[in-house]
């Protein structure tokens, strides 16, 4: 099942990968950085628990779970009224300032998908003519499971114990993303935070990060390390990425 945010670092291209390595029966999946939730999206289990500090990104996976229909008819309707006016319809969403989640959600989609890499900050021509399509909208119509805890919260919250089987996949804001203008917003990220409070999780986990010796230092000698490569969907280039898991 695909996605319908673009997200840089999002892995819709990594699920065979993926899915490989997570338990075929899982009580509760947590999800404590979900971005574009491909890997929620595809995995099974008994119930879920997804996570993000971006509180419109949380809005909108909290509206496509309440009534998917509706924000469905809310995009279209926009996308009939600015038909050809991209630009337009960029500065009006940039002014626009809802107040409640189901029109928080229609507004970030649409920035998600009208944006350079998605990301709401810089007009694309190209992304509204190619991205923002009818096929684009209709990748709404997702079920998500009734049994879905969505909060905008400190993601330790997720790896803390919890009767019954939890398994915790993680997609963490990578190391060389300090580099990179694309994640301006996870630029202070703490890695090191992130290391400690894993070692004292009970849970089962899986996280995919990027490959660089700062992160190999952090885990290496007491969780399994593996390398693989993946082709990123916002550029196509492929880049080194590791698996870390703790059994």
């Amino acid at each position: 099942m695909k996605s319908p945010l673009r997200y840089p670092g999002g892995k819709s291209k990594a699920q065979a990968q993926i899915q490989a390595r997570i338990p075929d029966q899982i009580g509760q999946f947590r999800e404590p950085f979900v971005g574009g939730g491909s890997t929620f999206l595809n995995t099974k289990a008994q119930c879920y628990w997804i996570n993000d500090i971006d509180p419109a990104l949380v809005d909108f996976w909290y509206a496509l779970r309440r009534n998917r229909w509706e924000l469905q008819a809310n995009v279209r309707m926009l996308k009939e009224m600015y038909e050809g006016a991209g630009q337009q319809l960029y500065d009006y969403l940039k002014s626009w300032l809802p107040n409640t989640f189901d029109k928080i959600a229609v507004r970030y989609f649409i920035l998600n998908r009208i944006s350079y890499a998605g990301l709401g900050r810089n007009y694309s021509q190209t992304a509204f003519d190619g991205r923002f399509t009818d096929s684009s909208i209709d990748r709404l119509d997702i079920e998500l499971p009734s049994r879905t805890a969505i909060s905008c919260i400190d993601y330790r919250h997720l790896l803390k114990d919890a009767e019954g089987d939890v398994f915790v996949f993680l997609d963490p804001p990578y190391l060389s993303a300090r580099k990179s203008k694309l994640y301006q917003g996870h630029m202070e990220f703490d890695h090191v935070k992130l290391a400690r409070s894993l070692v004292n999780c009970p849970h089962d986990w899986l996280m995919t990060i990027d490959d660089c010796e700062e992160i190999r230092d952090l885990y290496q000698g007491w969780v399994n390390i593996e390398e693989w490569e993946l082709q990123y969907g916002m550029t196509n280039k492929k880049g080194k990425e590791l698996f870390i898991w703790n059994k």
